[in-house]
């Protein structure tokens, strides 16, 4: 599967992350408008374009206006390191720099160039303000519109409070969204066997279900171990639809998914027993969508159970409802403050329309 996937890193935030990824054996690229924020890298510098150079200060509109002018620069590079017949996924932080901006004119770049395209996008830290909430809310309303194979949001917010503050939180955080999104693609690795319990998951199935669209994407990967066989079935449902990346999705809209259980390769009737709760369990939420399920034995197991959910085809996370309304709030306490509006945020509004409206929506 490493072969099927190419990842293009926008902006620092998308850099940072797709640098990971480049660690873990994928094919990455990286696209900037700042020669700053390409410092300090091991990147071969073919596989680094920089575009204008100055940044973009965190205007939707001149990140969008910068892809724009240099289209063919962005075509030339992609068809030079992408490969058409897998999937491209954009890696970006939505708080409006670089990455934010450049990320919803990219994608439909890519789409008219004809590739599957994959977007994982990272919502700021309400630390940031206002104005990176704005943007964040604006680029997720953009991407909406682009018939994406594949999206993945993660919540900043929520991650940092899972992993703590600690002197290398954000390089956790980047861990964290790395190995969310590589175990969907870990499921076919070479080292596993499918030769028992309910069947296995080949590769067209797998792409199926991470491309098929018409929605969001989440994926939850976690082990269990054996003194934790006879969990609950409140626990374990807990722990089979508690996403990694973000809160609030609805799992009953799902439209497709996979369920893989890996298990040791020697293994008891209580591993058996165990991964038949998780595929009935999960049926049970999702049992309108498309149903992929597969069981393999695992030589780097000890003696626990690998589970690794993807569901495609879901709704927004409820999350944003509330960022939404909190949003307002603070635009409105801040224009009775000030008596005026943050001319970026004006800026932002006459490109996209404003998230303060009461009628904003993401369909």
């Amino acid at each position: 599967m490493k072969n099927y996937v190419n990842f293009i890193g926008l902006g620092q935030c998308g850099m940072r992350i797709c640098y990971d990824f480049n660690h873990n054996g994928y094919a990455c690229t990286f696209i900037n408008s700042d020669d700053n924020d390409v410092r300090g890298y091991d990147i071969e510098p073919e596989k680094v374009l920089v575009l204008k150079g100055t940044g973009t200060g965190k205007s939707l509109k001149m990140g969008a206006q910068i892809v724009e002018d240099n289209r063919s620069k962005f075509d030339s590079f992609v068809k030079k390191h992408c490969n058409k017949n897998g999937l491209t996924i954009l890696v970006a932080g939505a708080g409006g720099g670089t990455g934010g901006s450049f990320i919803a004119p990219a994608a439909k770049l890519l789409k008219d160039l004809g590739y599957k395209t994959g977007v994982i996008l990272t919502m700021p830290h309400k630390m940031l303000g206002m104005v990176p909430t704005e943007n964040s809310l604006m680029t997720l309303k953009a991407l909406k519109q682009v018939p994406l194979d594949l999206f993945l949001i993660a919540d900043n917010d929520m991650l940092l409070d899972e992993l703590g503050s600690t002197k290398s939180w954000w390089g956790k955080v980047n861990k964290t969204i790395v190995e969310a999104a590589t175990s969907m693609f870990d499921i076919l690795s070479e080292r596993k066997v499918s030769r028992e319990g309910l069947g296995s998951i080949d590769k067209g199935e797998l792409i199926r279900c991470i491309t098929y669209g018409k929605g969001h994407t989440d994926v939850n990967n976690f082990y269990i171990t054996p003194e934790n066989f006879a969990i609950s079935q409140k626990d374990l449902e807990q722990h089979l639809f508690s996403s990694q990346l973000v809160n609030g999705y609805n799992y009953k809209e799902g439209l497709c998914y996979a369920i893989c259980v890996d298990i040791p390769t020697t293994f008891g009737p209580e591993h058996l027993e165990l991964a038949n709760r998780i595929f009935t369990l999960t049926k049970n939420r999702i049992g309108r969508g498309i149903s992929i399920p597969g069981m393999f034995t695992d030589n780097l197991l000890g003696t626990a159970v690998r589970v690794t959910l993807i569901v495609s085809g879901l709704g927004l996370p409820k999350i944003l409802d509330s960022r939404i309304k909190n949003l307002k709030r603070d635009a409105d306490a801040f224009k009775i403050k000030n008596n005026k509006v943050d001319n970026i945020l004006t800026e932002v509004e006459e490109l996209q329309g404003s998230s303060f409206d009461d009628d904003f929506s993401f369909k």
